[in-house]
């Protein structure tokens, strides 16, 4: 039996169902200080955890690990960056 699919994309589970618990993952990027939209927002994303997984990465404060951001970017359903 011969597949149209791609040969990466054989085996994937395309049956299995999808689980009710799952949470969305947050992540929020600050590219700049002080910004008083960028904190309201992750204000309320905070507040509201227990719908979604929020994580915020401060651009600003230093250093960044590129290797860890390239990460947590691939790792969340959703990127705001401020």
């Amino acid at each position: 039996m011969t597949s149209s699919w791609p040969s990466y994309a054989r085996g994937i589970g395309m049956s299995c169902a999808f689980e009710e618990s799952v949470m969305a993952q947050r992540l929020h990027l600050i590219t700049q200080p002080q910004d008083s939209l960028a904190q309201e927002v992750v204000r309320q994303h905070l507040q509201a955890e227990g719908e979604s997984q929020v994580r915020v990465i401060d651009l600003t404060a230093g250093t960044v690990d590129y290797a860890a951001l390239v990460d947590a970017i691939f790792a969340s359903d959703s990127v705001q960056v401020w």
